[in-house]
């Protein structure tokens, strides 16, 4: 879409053996301290959401970085992190270099436009559904806790997946105009909108009711005679059955 540029968030999760907890062992290869996170999530430098306000040591992504992490300070304390620190993510052959440290719960305090957090949904619930547990899947978030940020082009080439794009545009109508054309091309996908004061979801199925009257009208006059004059027909048979 012209003049939009998308920054994509994406979501990592470790390997899960016989659907047993998601687990992913981080060593600090520095002090051979270890932890363990659910999920690792992918953004862009550009992101919409103002992660570089959370920063309480080091910098946010640039455009050229790779093997890189930014960690929450509750991971930080456990693994005594100092910015340049090397952190091996076990079974996965994955190096990162510690670029920034974030306040874990301004993080978590960040929400999208729908009102959730972005982090990588808990892959515990799956497990739980699987193992027979529980028996509804729930939408449930992971903290910070439990999560690193790294590169978005980076998580990619380790077989991440994309789990939502985002924008910013200053003129609300054409956005509003191009999220309209999008809704109707991609019905599956969930498109909000924000003009600073409300948030709009954009409904292919709302699109096409409103559009689609014009095409129905035909169809609805045309059975509403056909209805008329088979009540009339019904009515003028039972006068000449009394008569």
């Amino acid at each position: 879409l012209t003049g939009l540029n998308f920054s994509i968030r994406v979501w990592w999760y470790p390997v899960s053996y016989q659907a047993k907890s998601v687990k992913a062992v981080i060593i600090n290869t520095r002090n051979n301290m270890t932890y363990s996170v659910k999920a690792l999530l992918g953004l862009d430098p550009e992101e919409p959401l103002n992660f570089k306000d959370t920063l309480i040591a080091g910098r946010w992504l640039q455009r050229y970085d790779e093997a890189v992490c930014i960690v929450p300070d509750t991971i930080a304390k456990v693994l005594n992190i100092s910015l340049g620190d090397k952190l091996h993510i076990v079974g996965h052959s994955m190096d990162l270099i510690v670029i920034g440290i974030i306040d874990t719960n301004k993080a978590n305090s960040l929400l999208d436009l729908d009102k959730y957090p972005i982090t990588p949904y808990n892959p515990d619930i799956l497990s739980s559904i699987l193992r027979g547990f529980i028996q509804q899947e729930d939408y449930i978030p992971l903290s910070f806790r439990e999560v690193m940020i790294v590169p978005s082009t980076f998580l990619l080439k380790q077989g991440g997946y994309i789990s939502s794009i985002a924008t910013r545009f200053n003129d609300f109508t054409s956005l509003k105009n191009k999220a309209t054309y999008v809704a109707k091309a991609l019905d599956l996908l969930n498109i909000y909108i924000c003009d600073g004061k409300s948030v709009l979801m954009v409904s292919p199925y709302v699109l096409f009711s409103f559009y689609g009257w014009s095409t129905l009208m035909a169809p609805l006059v045309m059975g509403m005679f056909i209805i008329a004059n088979t009540m009339v027909g019904a009515v003028q048979e039972r006068r000449r059955e009394k008569n």
